[in-house]
């Protein structure tokens, strides 16, 4: 019945919110029709999604049933709760929104802290098992260059 947007990456991708009679929802615009990205389980029929960068990453809102939620959805899926995502340094915050994601996927977000709204930024920070496999994938890969260069 009624669509708003409210981004559009540098590759043409457009996000917003859509409503088709079932509530209002988060949608892309990928060169066709509108594509629902859905909410978060146990969702309110409610999600929009505020900013999209170049990877097509994609971050936003969902109602959950305890009230709104920051939420992510990337090339593997999603929506995520972004509060799910956050490691100790987050305690005590509440991500009830995400406005804008960058190519380095760092979100803006904002949370309620003690009962006040405060906005934020997310960095993502790599796993440690994912940082040392990349190391270790950089090594073998150096080691087979500088091997190949011997002969």
């Amino acid at each position: 019945d009624r669509s708003i947007a409210f981004d559009v990456n540098d590759v043409g991708q457009i996000v917003g919110r859509s409503n088709a009679g079932s509530g209002d929802r988060a949608v892309l615009w990928d060169g066709g029709p509108p594509i629902d990205l859905g909410e978060l389980p146990g969702g309110e029929n409610y999600s929009e999604a505020f900013g999209i960068n170049d990877l097509g990453e994609i971050v936003g809102v969902s109602g959950d049933g305890s009230g709104d939620r920051g939420v992510l959805w990337d090339t593997t899926g999603g929506p995520y709760d972004l509060n799910d995502r956050l490691d100790a340094s987050g305690a005590g915050y509440e991500i009830f929104d995400a406005r804008a994601i960058n190519d380095a996927g760092q979100i803006a977000a904002n949370a309620n802290v003690g009962g006040v709204q405060h906005a934020g930024l997310l960095t993502p920070v790599p796993e440690p098992g994912v940082l040392a496999g990349t190391l270790a994938s950089v090594a073998v890969l150096a080691l087979c260059a500088s091997r190949r260069r011997v002969r």
